[in-house]
């Protein structure tokens, strides 16, 4: 799973969505109401949302950091202070990523941080 993670406490994904073509999940205003955890059932300080890649992109990383690339200082701009690449690789036997120099050069111009998660799946198939 790839998805690029936006959180900021003037961040209003619903705002940005009318501003720039862009397609936010998990879409939180502040002063929602939280639904779990440490803020359910009161005001939640933040906004934040996530843009994930398609399924089926035969470079999901590549793909999602050249979507947003033109849309990050818009972002930026409308309270969007903290911004992640967030990647969660799932293997079965052996786990290989590999960021090209493409993707290197990409997060460092829009100064953004890579989290990868790695999470063993005994229940997929080898190839």
């Amino acid at each position: 799973k790839v998805r690029i993670v936006v959180y900021g406490e003037n961040f209003y994904p619903s705002k940005i969505s009318s501003i720039i073509d862009v397609h936010f999940e998990n879409e939180i205003n502040p002063g929602d109401i939280g639904r779990i955890g440490r803020y359910k059932g009161k005001p939640i300080p933040y906004g934040s949302a996530s843009i994930n890649a398609p399924n089926g992109i035969i470079n999901p990383i590549r793909w999602i950091l050249h979507n947003i690339k033109d849309k990050i200082q818009i972002i930026r701009n409308n309270g969007g202070d903290d911004i992640q690449l967030n990647v969660a690789y799932y293997y079965n036997a052996q786990c290989n990523c590999e960021l090209g120099l493409d993707e290197i050069a990409l997060l460092s111009e829009m100064k953004i941080p890579f989290v990868f998660s790695v999470y063993e799946d005994e229940g997929l198939v080898d190839k």
